[in-house]
């Protein structure tokens, strides 16, 4: 499928890629590499094979908890974890090379996690840790999502303040019109079973 023609950051025939490739839409290719006609994400790229090399590498040499690796695994996502909340917030400015660099740190750590899981399903060790950084990235996702919410909410109140105190006549929305309409249907139905 080619870029739509309005496309901001694509030359028109760009191809575009299915999601489970890139999770990113086309205005954030530039977080992708392209590798042949396909856009994958920068940080699946790196992470994936980091993360299998090292559960592998770990399974191989017999590793289980050391306290090193559960130090590594309570560690080393954390700055990958704050960029990615950083960037999603808006606080931040995405940088390729500081994606790919906290990506590479972060990789060993996961791969170590799921070396003890596959090896103890659910292990603590390994749940715990992975389970936090996943909990601050739905918080920031549901923060987000809260604030533009509230954003909407209060704009949308503004203009209607505003209509009323001009006298101007205020129509609900259509959602709402259509959900009154089908209310006084379903209660002229439930009248006229009751009689």
């Amino acid at each position: 499928m080619a870029a739509p023609a309005d496309s901001p950051n694509l030359a028109v025939g760009t191809h575009v890629s299915p999601q489970w490739y890139a999770h990113h839409h086309v205005e954030q290719y530039d977080r992708c590499v392209q590798i042949g006609k396909r856009h994958v994400c920068r940080r699946c790229v790196v992470l994936y094979p980091l993360v299998l090399l090292s559960a592998a590498t770990l399974i191989a040499l017999g590793v289980s908890d050391a306290p090193i690796l559960v130090l590594g695994m309570w560690a080393l996502p954390l700055p990958m974890t704050l960029d990615w909340i950083g960037e999603y917030l808006g606080q931040v400015r995405y940088s390729p090379s500081r994606q790919i660099l906290l990506t590479a740190l972060a990789a060993p750590a996961l791969g170590c996690a799921f070396a003890l899981h596959l090896q103890q399903a659910f292990s603590p060790v390994a749940l715990v840790p992975m389970t936090l950084y996943v909990l601050m990235c739905c918080a920031a996702v549901m923060w987000r999502s809260r604030r533009a919410s509230a954003l909407r909410g209060f704009e949308s109140r503004s203009e209607t303040a505003q209509a009323i105190a001009s006298g101007a006549q205020v129509e609900p929305p259509e959602w709402e019109q259509a959900f009154l309409s089908e209310e006084a249907e379903r209660t002229a139905a439930l009248h006229a079973l009751l009689k």
